[in-house]
C-alpha cells in the first residue's frame, strides 16, 4: 500500500516528536549555559545550524544558531552595548559627520574596527574585557591569544583611539 515506506502520518508524527525531543534538550542545555536568562518558548529546533528564535529579557527577539548559542553566544545588542552607545552618541554629537559602525578596510582583512570616522582617518577599538583576559566565548586562551597578537598590527597611517571597556 506504501510501497514499503511506511505509513506518512506516522512518519510525521515520529519527526515531530524528535524535533520535540530535541527542542527540549537545546532548552535545557541552553538554560544550564546562560542560566536561565533567555525566554526559549519561541524555539523550533531543527538542526545544530538552523536558527531559532530566542528572546532576550532586556532586547526581546534575536535568531542564533544553537551551536552559537551553546557556545556561550548572547543577546547581540547585550553584548555590544557600551560600544553600540558611543557610536550612537558621537553620530549625535556630530549629525554631520560621517561615522561608520563595524567597518572593515580592504587592508585590514578579515579583521574590522568598531567606529571608523573617513573624514579624519579615525578609528575607535572599543576594547572589551576578552582584550585583557581569556574569556570562553570569546575563544579562551587561544582567542585571549590571537587578540593580543592583532593589537597595533595595522600597517596603514591611521589615529587609533582605544576605548579601555570598565568591566
Amino acid at each position: 500500500m506504501f510501497n514499503g515506506h511506511g505509513c506518512p502520518k506516522c512518519a510525521r508524527a515520529l519527526v515531530g516528536k524528535k524535533c520535540r525531543n530535541s527542542t527540549d534538550k537545546f532548552i535545557e542545555k541552553a538554560n544550564e549555559v546562560h542560566n536561565y536568562k533567555y525566554d526559549y518558548s519561541k524555539v523550533t529546533y531543527v538542526t545544530n545550524r538552523v536558527n531559532v528564535c530566542i528572546v532576550c529579557p532586556i532586547h526581546g527577539e534575536f535568531y542564533q544558531t544553537p551551536h552559537s548559542h551553546l557556545s556561550g553566544n548572547g543577546c547581540p545588542k547585550c553584548l555590544y552595548k557600551s560600544q553600540y552607545k558611543l557610536y550612537s552618541r558621537l553620530c549625535n554629537e556630530f549629525p554631520d559627520l560621517e561615522i561608520l559602525y563595524e567597518y572593515s578596510p580592504d587592508w585590514l582583512g578579515k579583521q574590522r574596527f568598531d567606529i571608523y570616522i573617513p573624514k579624519y582617518n579615525i578609528a575607535i577599538e572599543y576594547n572589551g574585557e576578552q582584550h585583557y583576559k581569556p574569556i570562553a566565548r570569546f575563544g579562551g586562551v587561544l582567542g585571549y591569544n590571537k587578540t593580543l597578537a592583532s593589537h597595533h598590527s595595522y600597517n596603514h597611517p591611521l589615529k587609533l583611539i582605544t576605548v579601555s571597556c570598565m568591566f
